[in-house]
């Protein structure tokens, strides 16, 4: 899945908000998924800083890494997440 099927992704999910494609529309509180220089970056967005988590060679590598990453941070707070495919 590429970074924009990912947003849509998690807008039907409802969880959208935990999630932005950019640092010009960063979430209020989670993962901001950005494309620098080629590189695929991953940082986590809180309290008004950035925090890098994870760069990927590709994009479909990133979004899988954001999607399950943000799924296994809200079971521990919230509904329970889909299981991983094993």
């Amino acid at each position: 899945m590429n970074a924009t099927e990912l947003m849509d992704k998690f807008r039907s999910e409802g969880i959208d908000r935990y999630f932005g494609l950019s640092r010009d529309a960063p979430p209020i509180e989670g993962f901001v998924l950005e494309n620098i220089g080629g590189k695929w970056w991953v940082h986590f967005f809180e309290r008004g800083e950035y925090t890098p988590v994870a760069r990927f060679e590709d994009e479909y590598d990133a979004c899988g890494f954001v999607y399950w990453k943000l799924h296994d941070d809200l079971s521990m707070v919230g509904p329970s997440a889909p299981e991983k495919p094993s």
